[in-house]
């Protein structure tokens, strides 16, 4: 990312992403080992909106998002003059092309499609926005530096061009492990067969290469959802509704309601 994003001494992120979320330590660790500067937000919440007078005050030139925060960011960046920002990334969810089209429009600035589980050590891939995007669904684009990405079939065997199978992600920037886990670890981190001593995660993600190599995500191989970039696992929201006395069935789905992705429960 140093250097597809071309950062230097005079740069400044923008830290408003979450501790708890690791995209934030792209805007944390990114900026300070090539010399340059970390803003940090002021005490208290601040609102998506809100966000472009701080980066204009602050001169920050790049920051990450999710696509729920980047659309409200946008709304606010329109009209605003001073912003400095050159530089963006939007992941953990699927980032819909009038969203980013809009953001390089009202901005200026950069915009970076990534995917990536926290496994994988924050993001695996990337696309580059270009101004205008057509058709409904973005690449995810390339493998990053240490990165390898394989979409395979249920015997480990590549899929050809456009046959979707499950995303699985290998290089040198996979997690070890999860912590005390040991039976999370067999499922998860397998012995990488294209590559000597080498380890791979198994994402669970469906997704399938291009012609023009591009990787493009086609959906989930379970019922795991992203929400605000956050995994949810739909099953154990369901197993708590079922512990509540008289519960006897219950179901969850993620749906758009009002414009915005709410999980809705059914008893």
């Amino acid at each position: 990312l140093s250097r597809a994003w071309e950062i230097s001494a005079s740069d400044c992120a923008g830290q408003q992403t979450q501790a708890t979320f690791d995209p934030a330590l792209i805007e944390l660790l990114l900026p300070l080992i090539n010399g340059a500067r970390v803003a940090l937000p002021p005490p208290g919440r601040l609102l998506p909106e809100s966000l472009v007078g701080w980066f204009v005050a602050q001169g920050v030139t790049f920051s990450a998002f999710v696509p729920s925060t980047l659309a409200r960011f946008t709304e606010g960046a329109s009209g605003v003059q001073g912003l400095r920002l050159r530089v963006a990334c939007c992941g953990g969810e699927v980032l819909a092309p009038d969203l980013a089209q809009r953001f390089v429009r009202e901005t200026g600035a950069r915009l970076f499609n990534v995917y990536g589980p926290t496994e994988a050590v924050i993001f695996a891939t990337a696309w580059p926005c270009p101004a205008l995007q057509e058709g409904e669904v973005l690449p995810i684009g390339r493998p990053i530096d240490d990165v390898r990405i394989y979409v395979l079939d249920e015997g480990l065997n590549t899929q050809p061009l456009g046959v979707a199978g499950e995303i699985y992600i290998g290089g040198d920037a996979l997690a070890r492990g999860y912590l005390h886990r040991p039976e999370l670890d067999a499922i998860a981190f397998l012995p990488d067969p294209f590559r000597e001593q080498g380890r791979m995660y198994r994402t669970g993600d469906r997704g399938w290469w291009g012609s023009d190599g591009q990787l493009h995500f086609s959906g989930r191989l379970d019922r795991q959802v992203k929400l605000r970039g956050y995994r949810v696992e739909l099953g154990e929201i369901e197993a708590s509704a079922l512990a509540c006395p008289g519960v006897r069935q219950a179901a969850v789905k993620l749906v758009s309601h009002e414009g915005q992705q709410r999980l809705f429960l059914w008893l």
